[in-house]
Order: C-alpha cells, then structure tokens, then sequence
C-alpha cells in the first residue's frame, strides 16, 4: 500500500474553517486507498481534538518528535512521544525515547525505520 505523510502546522478539526474542511474531507478520502501519516505541532489545548482526529481516522497511535521545553504539552497528548538526542534534559525526562539528533535526521530515519518507505500499490 502507498503511504503518504503530512507534516502540517495546525490540527484539521473541527470543522470551522474552509482550510480545515478542506484538509479533512482529502485525507478522509485517501486513507481508504493509501496509509496516511499527519505529522502535527499541535498546542496543550487541542488534546481533545487530536483525539477526536485518532478516532474518526481509525488511527492505532499518535506519535510526537520534539527537542525543547514548548514540545512537552504535545508529548502529553501523545501515545509516544520522542527527543531528539540534542533536545533539552527537561523534554529527555518526559519522552518515551530518545532518537538520532535533529540535525542528522533523526525524525526521517525514525519514521522511516517504524513507518516503511513510500511503496505503489
């Protein structure tokens, strides 16, 4: 199966602005031809709609990469969480792993090692 991942800014949900109903509506549509990752930043405040998004898109986890003190918020609504070798002791205590540095990839190499490569059908 062909995968995909999205690295975007914000999370898709709700459903109040076009941008959001936009994103929504095509990775609703592709996951049921392709395996769809979402590799979001998203704030403390949205746990719930993170949530929301796990279950409607039938995902098994939310998994979050982070190297400073503003990523722990992410990694608590996270169900795994990893820093980066160079990230602050701080996000370290609080991370499920620790993996390869940021500036040597750490996050793609993770990915790919846990997610496969990009494969057709």
């Amino acid at each position: 199966m062909k995968k995909i991942l999205f690295i975007i800014p914000c999370i898709p949900y709700p459903l109040t602005s076009g941008g959001n109903q936009a994103f929504f509506h095509m990775v609703d549509y592709l996951r049921h031809k392709m395996s769809v990752s979402i590799l979001l930043y998203p704030k403390g405040k949205e746990k719930k709609d993170v949530e929301k998004l796990k279950e409607i898109w039938e995902c098994d986890r939310i998994v979050s990469f982070g190297d400073a003190v503003n990523d722990i918020p992410m990694f608590e609504m996270s169900d795994e969480c990893y820093a980066v070798e160079n990230a602050v002791a701080e996000l370290k205590a609080v991370a499920t792993g620790i993996i390869g540095r940021n500036d040597q990839d750490g996050v793609a190499r993770w990915l790919l090692e846990h997610c496969g490569e990009m494969t057709e059908p």
